[in-house]
């Protein structure tokens, strides 16, 4: 899209819904979810099987940037799927108290998940 077009779909946004709330890492657990999935599919840190998707997460902040995944092209491969899948976003663990926040969003506001 072009500026004017992404700034046309801003807009638009705005005056017609009101506000909008972003999936990932605001509703739910998209980076846990990815990492434990991915430490179950293609390994975890080769120099310490045991170590937890949360230590991972820190160090790594997104599952493309972990050395042992981005340089696994069946891993970068299943990172894409999920990206372009809108059923990926199924299942996927809530953080606490999102349902509670948007529902008390919703009694005053129209809202748009993205």
């Amino acid at each position: 899209l072009g500026r004017r077009s992404t700034e046309t779909i801003s807009s638009n946004i705005y005056k017609n819904i009101g506000l909008a709330l972003d999936i990932d890492e605001t509703l739910s657990a998209t980076n846990l979810a990815w990492f434990q999935r991915l430490i179950q599919l293609f390994g975890n840190d080769p120099s310490d099987t045991n170590r937890s998707e949360h230590s991972i997460i820190e160090e790594y902040h997104l599952a493309q940037h972990v050395p042992w995944w981005k340089n696994n092209p069946k891993a970068l491969a299943w990172m894409d799927r999920q990206r372009k899948d809108p059923k990926a976003q199924d299942g996927l663990p809530l953080i606490e108290g999102s349902v509670e926040g948007v529902n008390s969003l919703l009694k005053n506001s129209k809202i748009l998940l993205v």
